[in-house]
């Protein structure tokens, strides 16, 4: 293929991803910062965040956890944040899946970290993943705060938690992209409204 060809198409999908993130963020600002807020409220008010995810968005969870408790800006010196990505302890993971079944891969971590007034935020491309639902589900029997980002607004997970931040995108790789893009926006919020 030619070299003058590559880079059209290398233009034509940055432009793409830029117009698909500036629609995304006009459509959903409010549900953005919401988010953002839900996170604040309940590590202002003494709770904890559990992040989930699998695949791909394994990795997103852990890099959103990994922010909060480390940092998300460089510019910005700040007090650890709690959070835990129930997704990175290979061991428990593999226990509870031998153990339980994949279906209930995150159910016992819930249990055992989660405690009423913390919040639990699923990372799933489909919205229907049964481990994610049936963590959920466990979160809110155990009284804490539920959210998603997903990938399907008609998915189960949608009406499992509180509040979901839906990519409205067919190809997956897409969501798993704008799911980590929404990530980082609300990080940058959260440390704009803890810290500045």
């Amino acid at each position: 293929m030619n070299r003058d060809v590559q880079r059209q198409r290398l233009g034509a999908a940055a432009e793409a991803t830029a117009s698909f993130r500036r629609a995304l963020v006009e459509q959903n600002a409010d549900g953005i910062l919401d988010f953002a807020a839900q996170i604040t409220g309940v590590i202002g008010s003494g709770g904890k965040v559990l992040l989930l995810g699998n695949g791909p968005l394994a990795a997103v969870a852990s890099l959103m956890a990994g922010a909060m408790v480390v940092r998300f800006s460089r510019e910005q010196q700040r007090a650890p944040l709690p959070a835990i990505a129930l997704c990175a302890d290979p061991a428990v993971m593999t226990l509870a899946a031998d153990e339980s079944g994949y279906e209930y891969l995150f159910n016992r971590q819930v249990e055992a970290l989660g405690h009423k007034g913390d919040l639990i935020i699923c990372f799933s491309v489909s919205g229907n993943t049964p481990n994610l639902i049936r963590a959920a589900a466990t979160a809110r029997e155990l009284g804490l705060i539920s959210s998603a980002f997903v990938g399907n607004a008609t998915g189960k997970l949608t009406s499992s938690v509180d509040r979901a931040l839906v990519v409205p995108a067919s190809d997956p790789q897409r969501v798993v992209e704008e799911q980590l893009f929404l990530a980082h926006l609300i990080l940058e919020q959260i440390e704009h409204d803890l810290f500045a």
